[in-house]
């Protein structure tokens, strides 16, 4: 009832289909009995949008996506850095490969590993250096090594070698036996020592640790190579020197080739012409 006594009716009004025709008109609704007659009116206005709600929507899918991004970027990105490296090889011009080749190296690694301990992991370690490295980096990926004991001349003073060789690489590479220890790595060759601490300290170069089955503990080895360890990592070599390990296309390999530099490869013809290219390229534009 109302507040003079007289009772009121109410009526749910149910609209079950709008169509766009019927926004911003006037309905009007009317109500009569024995005291009088009353009408009112309404319009159907347009849902106003929650600009919260999808600044909030917008904000998780973008979290999502950026984070599921990440992920196929961490499983991928030895693969993505690779393939990249590839397209833009492929666009390389040999004048501008040849700007590459003059940058004042000539080896892409330093090839370091233990040759003086015996043990069943150590002729592994010479397998995998003398064959197995020169076979994939060399030959499949176009790398240039320099290995002592192979590249070096009889005769030359080893920390002369060492420390003019390591001046012209790009990489330095240490191979680690899983029998290796302190007083076989290195010890014996104090000479490379001294010059694999004077690359990383005065020249800064990039250091490729790689681990000939797993290695459990460090504190036996020298301090130099623990401080690479802790700062670069290590890759472990797994495989059994068949013919599928040996494929540069193998996990271990794309983790090697991801720490190379970049590299395109040329064959000995296409090297040496290139001096002759760009010389009838200048003497053209003269």
């Amino acid at each position: 009832t109302s507040y003079d006594g007289r009772p009121i009716h109410s009526v749910k009004l149910i609209i079950s289909e709008v169509s766009r025709e019927d926004y911003e008109q006037p309905f009007v609704c009317q109500a009569s009995n024995a005291f009088g007659q009353v009408a009112s009116y309404i319009i159907l206005k347009h849902r106003v949008p929650d600009v919260r709600r999808w600044l909030t929507g917008g904000l998780v899918s973008l979290l999502i996506l950026t984070f599921i991004t990440l992920i196929i970027y961490k499983i991928f990105k030895i693969d993505l850095v690779l393939w990249y490296r590839n397209s833009v090889c492929a666009l390389t011009s040999k004048e501008e490969m040849f700007v590459f080749i003059l940058d004042g190296k000539i080896y892409d690694a330093y090839v370091l590993y233990t040759q003086s301990s015996e043990g069943r992991s150590v002729c592994c370690v010479e397998t995998f250096v003398r064959r197995i490295l020169p076979d994939v980096l060399e030959k499949q990926c176009g790398y240039n090594l320099f290995i002592l004991g192979r590249d070096d001349l009889p005769g030359e003073a080893v920390v002369s070698v060492a420390d003019e060789t390591l001046k012209q690489s790009r990489r330095l590479m240490i191979i680690l036996a899983s029998e290796t220890s302190s007083c076989c790595l290195l010890e014996d060759a104090s000479e490379q020592q001294l010059a694999m601490y004077n690359a990383l300290i005065r020249d800064g170069i990039q250091v490729i640790l790689i681990e000939m089955g797993e290695i459990q503990d460090y504190t036996s080895m020298p301090e130099s190579i623990r401080y690479i360890m802790q700062k670069h990592g290590a890759i472990q070599w797994k495989g059994d020197f068949s013919e599928k390990s040996c494929s540069a296309n193998t996990r271990f390999w794309k983790n090697v080739r991801y720490q190379m530099p970049s590299r395109k490869k040329l064959s000995y013809s296409e090297m040496y012409s290139l001096p002759l290219t760009l010389n009838s390229s200048a003497a053209k534009g003269s």
